[in-house]
């Protein structure tokens, strides 16, 4: 089995963590498409809605993406800079992080 049942905590948080560490592990491979909707319910044991929850997470970050329709499905995406570098500007523009307080940068 690719993932385990999670324990009752911000289960949605659980089941966004295995996935994206099967992401960043090489487990799951850009291109590739997740188990069907029924399929994660049944290995995670939770609801669509936790499972739903947790896509949409993984969404946000970047990682996967949902497409509709017939030859639709959760697919994984190729990490690239781009993401890092829209959430980077992000966190500069909201004065959240200064590059000049980063050690070591020139």
């Amino acid at each position: 089995m690719l993932f385990q049942k999670v324990k009752q905590k911000r289960i949605y948080h659980e089941v966004a963590d295995q996935i994206e560490e099967a992401i960043v592990s090489g487990l799951l491979k850009p291109g590739e498409k997740l188990p069907a909707e029924r399929e994660l319910v049944g290995q995670f044991d939770i609801s669509r809605r936790t499972l739903r929850e947790a896509l949409r997470i993984l969404e946000q970050k970047g990682l996967i993406e949902i497409k509709i329709g017939s030859r639709g499905g959760t697919f994984v995406r190729d990490l690239t800079t781009d993401q890092i570098s829209e959430s980077l500007a992000l966190l500069i523009r909201s004065k959240k992080i200064s590059l000049c307080n980063w050690p070591n940068f020139v």
